[in-house]
Formats: structure tokens, sequence, C-alpha cells
């Protein structure tokens, strides 16, 4: 929201038109609400509003974009969650039973030991991790003012990945060890993954950083190189009369 912020206060250009004015008090009506969610939709009605009125690289679209995605983790990816539990909580249920080598049954995975069985629930998915880093993407894309590219695409993709295998690693763990599930799913756990999350997305998008700027400089050397390499062809190239055949007309 801060880097949101700061690329709006940047925009100096445009002027307000009738229609902002008209989203604007449709957003306020809706922050006004006595429902926290509704202030989410807000957010997503200006944001998509900003995004469909402004340039495509304008400070503008680049803070819409970013608080569009926003609302992903706090709003839709919920909203999700509470439609479609059970496919999601099976796709959790499945790829824990595979790291545990065990028989699962719905969202129940048998313990490694076989002493019994463990209920995965919506608040232990991998889901909501996945909408955060959807988010730390957008967000290094549109806060370094870059086109989408395979490389950072690759780069979201990993990150991706890696939350996932965070949060099956912990569960797994309940499933190795049973008998400290107190201990890795209550507070210390939770807290621990949470962190592992939170420095795992950093570092995917300090990575992200990394491979912007080397982009950049070799955009910048490649064109400087192509100059030079010209220079030298032109100084290289021998005059009249040093071996080149001339011509008059």
């Amino acid at each position: 929201m801060a880097a949101s912020v700061g690329l709006i206060l940047q925009e100096r250009s445009g002027a307000i038109t009738l229609r902002d004015s008209v989203v604007a008090a449709a957003a306020s009506a809706l922050f006004l609400l006595p429902a926290s969610p509704m202030s989410w939709v807000a957010v997503f009605v200006v944001s998509l509003h900003l995004l469909l009125t402004s340039g495509r690289q304008s400070r503008l679209a680049r803070a819409a974009a970013i608080t569009l995605a926003l609302t992903i983790p706090m709003f839709w990816a919920r909203l999700a969650m509470s439609i479609f539990t059970d496919p999601i909580l099976r796709i959790d249920a499945t790829l824990v039973s595979s790291v545990l080598g065990t028989a699962r049954e719905g969202n129940l995975v048998a313990f490694a030991d076989g002493s019994g069985s463990m209920f995965i629930a919506p608040g232990c998915s991998s889901f909501t991790n996945l909408s955060l880093a959807f988010l730390s993407t957008v967000l290094l894309v549109k806060g370094l003012g870059r086109g989408w590219s395979w490389p950072l695409l690759a780069l979201g993709l990993a990150t991706s990945v890696g939350v996932v295998a965070i949060n099956v690693a912990r569960i797994s763990m309940i499933g190795f060890l049973p008998d400290q599930f107190d201990l890795i799913h209550g507070e210390v756990g939770a807290t621990i993954a949470a962190w592992a999350t939170t420095m795992f997305v950093l570092a995917m998008c300090l990575m992200g950083v990394h491979l912007d700027a080397r982009t950049r400089s070799v955009e910048r050397n490649g064109g400087l190189a192509a100059g030079l390499a010209l220079a030298q062809g032109v100084r290289s190239t021998p005059a009249a009369g040093d071996g080149w055949p001339t011509t008059s007309r």
C-alpha cells in the first residue's frame, strides 16, 4: 500500500473527470457500510477504474495494479476459499500425503507412524500464501516500472512454489512428529512459518530487483557496445587509395 500511495503522490498530470467523481462517490458509500469486506470491494473498484483509465505505464496505472493485487489476499482469496474449500484443501492434502507417503481421504491425511490422521483445515491451506506470492510479483514488476517478461514470470512462479513448499513442509512435520503437534501447529510453529514465508518472499523480490538491474545494465551496455563497435569499424575502414576500389562519376 505504501508503494501504491507513493506512486500516486508522484503523479502530477491529469484532471478529475465526472466519471472519477462517480467512482469516488460509489467507493465512499462502500467504505461507510458496516461491513469490512466491502471496503476491499471499494478499493478494488477504485483500482480497476484507475487501471482502465490511466496510461499503460503511468504511475497511476502502476499504483492501481499494486492495489488491485493487494485485494486478492485480503478479500478475493478468502472469498474463493469459502466457495471452493473442499477442492483447495484436497490439493494441500494430496501434497502432504505425497511427502508422508501415507493414505489420504478427502482432506484427512494419515500420520507417518500410523497412529492416526490429521484434518487439514482452511486456515492451514497454502492458498493464502499463494496469493501473497502473486502480490509480491506484481509489486516487484510495477514498483520497478517494468513490463512483464519471462524471467520475472519465472521468478513469480518460483516464489509461488516456494511459499507452498514452506506450508506443506510445516504440515508434513506434524505428520512425521504427531506428538509435537502443539509446538508445530501452535504459536511457535505458526510464527516460524510466517517469518520463513515473509523472508523467502522478500529474498525473491530482492533477487528480482537484482535481475532487473542486470537486465537494464545489459540493455545499456549492449547499446554502448554496438555504438563502440560501429565507431571502431568506421575508424578502421581504409580510406580511398588504401586498397579499397574507388569509383568516379
